[in-house]
């Protein structure tokens, strides 16, 4: 018996066929379809993570806080004076978000200080940082900020701070101004670690409730925003053990 040539064997597969004409008809309908999925999912699992959120504080200024073990040990002081759990669901958790910015002082004097012959500034990445740390002041979703001078100035002279004296009866301790109090100055600031690392003319703040926040947010905004409250009172308020 002789053998059919392999090149003459057709073994036709109707999944493979139905698969093919489908894709030919409807491609750009499954593109459409898979990229709102993934879209949606993407949001949903941010909303998750939102909600464990119960309050925001950022940090701006010549810290990079790029080492794990600084960071974890200013979100573990966030947390141990955070009033209460707002959200309730059983845990505390406070969200950090951080900017490391320099001056043109700031990065001059590193400079001068440095022992490096091959010392170099990005000033790009300084500049985008710089778009980022704006970006968020004005959505004012962060309204307790922790801020070198030089930030704190920039946002102060747009009148973007809440006035020290609507929120406490007198001055607290380490007011620099009407707006500011000097985070070092504080049992809060000078107590804790990672947070007593900071550099020493960290600025502690409170943003005005931002107009786009409100715009974005309509009815949470308020109620977010004096969770914030709570959580700056009790930065300002906190008395460290006395040994």
């Amino acid at each position: 018996m002789d053998k059919i040539p392999g090149s003459e064997i057709n073994i036709e597969n109707k999944f493979i066929r139905w698969l093919d004409n489908f894709w030919y008809h409807y491609k750009w309908s499954v593109v459409g379809i898979a990229f709102a999925f993934i879209t949606i999912l993407i949001c949903t699992l941010q909303m998750c993570e939102r909600e464990k959120i119960d309050a925001y504080v950022m940090y701006a200024g010549p810290a990079p806080l790029t080492a794990s073990d600084e960071r974890t040990n200013i979100l573990a002081a966030l947390k141990a004076v955070l009033p209460e759990d707002f959200n309730g669901d059983g845990e505390k958790y406070v969200e950090l978000v951080s900017n490391y910015i320099m001056s043109e002082e700031e990065i001059e004097e590193a400079r001068l200080e440095s022992t490096d012959s091959d010392f170099y500034i990005n000033g790009a990445f300084f500049s985008e940082n710089q778009k980022k740390f704006e970006n968020l002041i004005v959505a004012g979703e962060y309204s307790v900020c922790l801020l070198s001078p030089y930030l704190y100035e920039s946002v102060k002279e747009a009148n973007g701070f809440m006035p020290l004296d609507e929120i406490f009866e007198e001055a607290p301790k380490g007011a620099i101004d009407e707006y500011g109090i000097r985070l070092a100055e504080t049992d809060f600031g000078s107590y804790f670690p990672g947070v007593n690392e900071l550099p020493k003319d960290t600025v502690l703040c409170m943003r005005r409730i931002g107009t786009l926040s409100s715009f974005l947010n309509k009815g949470g905004t308020k109620e977010d925003y004096e969770k914030s409250l709570k959580l700056f009172c009790a930065i300002v308020n906190y008395k460290a053990p006395v040994n």
